[in-house]
């Protein structure tokens, strides 16, 4: 086997996580960037700005999970011209922030958690995503599909060459990772506007262990979690 050498942070890499087909990587790091890799081209798709402290986890939330993640749901790719591609990542900063990956917007950010965050998961059939923080409470949410509600909160794009994720053009990016057809402003917004949907709390459960979690992730079956 052959190593690769991927660069795109300053300083430590806090947080690694792959999508469901293995062909994206997302890094975090304690330089508070959060950078998604093409595994197979072994370059750089896009650097995301936007948390205020360290990233600690990150997960891809892919339409139609249950059939094996990737690809836009029909219902999202007819109404947006996405890939239905979303990355969830949290941080120190005590928020959980959503990313469409096809205009690299942060669409959705959940900052009434009270405590710092530090493990995310998603369930296997990809309807609920959880939360660990640093005092005795897990945080569940429910995973949306097709919202239509506005977004109270925008994140910027991408305008960074920094390391070697060059500036892009926003594109739908597929399941493996490949960019195809420029989207238009009017998919663009279509695609934010899902994308800021996606998460809905749906309440906590307490932890008998009043540390800081470590990890949390759901079981194969996605009845339980570990954490």
């Amino acid at each position: 086997s052959t190593d690769v050498l991927l660069k795109g942070h300053r300083s430590e890499v806090t947080a690694l996580r792959f999508n469901a087909s293995g062909s994206m990587l997302v890094s975090g790091g304690k330089d508070t960037n959060v950078v998604v890799w093409d595994v197979v081209a072994e370059t750089g798709l896009c650097r995301l700005r936007g948390h205020k402290d360290q990233v600690t986890d990150a997960v891809f939330a892919e339409a139609d999970a249950a059939h094996g993640g990737g690809g836009a749901s029909s219902s999202s790719a007819g109404a947006t011209g996405s890939s239905g591609v979303r990355l969830v990542t949290c941080s120190k900063d005590a928020t959980v922030k959503v990313w469409d990956l096809d205009t690299q917007h942060c669409a959705q950010t959940v900052a009434a958690l009270g405590a710092e965050c530090w493990s995310i998961d998603v369930d296997p059939a990809g309807r609920r995503l959880a939360v660990g923080t640093s005092d005795d409470r897990l945080h569940l949410f429910a995973i949306n599909r097709g919202g239509d509600e506005e977004d109270e909160d925008f994140g910027e794009p991408d305008t960074s060459d920094d390391d070697e994720t060059p500036k892009k053009k926003a594109k739908k990016v597929d399941e493996n990772g490949t960019g195809t057809a420029p989207m238009t402003q009017a998919q663009k917004a279509a695609s934010i506007a899902d994308a800021s949907n996606l998460l809905t709390s749906i309440g906590h459960v307490p932890r008998a262990d009043k540390s800081r979690v470590s990890s949390v992730r759901f079981d194969k079956a996605g009845s339980g979690l570990l954490g």
